[in-house]
């Protein structure tokens, strides 16, 4: 809502509009399931499930933002270097990831 905003409600305004008023928002799942717990961080997806909202909305979308849980400092998973290739690939695509919450120290990330 942050990012697209929404007007709504009987006093409509400009404070409503977003940060990026009039983008291209869509919404895609990879989960195919819960690892351990429902709703916990972990879950499972398989290439299929990684493919369809990342290959279809990269250069469609002008922005894609995702916050998994995990870590790969070097950057070599299987899946970072794809959405390193796709950010490339379509720079229209404003790619964003979250940084972690897990940092050497006090308010600092991972």
């Amino acid at each position: 809502m942050l990012i697209g905003g929404r007007n709504g409600g009987a006093v409509q305004g400009d404070y409503q509009t977003g940060i990026a008023m009039d983008t291209d928002l869509r919404s895609g799942a990879i989960g195919t399931s819960w690892s351990g717990p429902a709703y916990t961080l972990d879950f499972n997806f398989n290439v299929l499930t990684f493919n369809r909202p990342f290959v279809d909305f990269f250069g469609v979308s002008d922005v894609i933002n995702t916050s998994w849980s995990g870590g790969d400092p070097a950057g070599t998973n299987v899946f970072a270097v794809a959405l390193d290739g796709l950010a490339d690939a379509f720079p229209g695509t404003t790619y964003v990831t979250a940084a972690g919450n897990a940092g050497p120290g006090a308010n600092s990330s991972g």
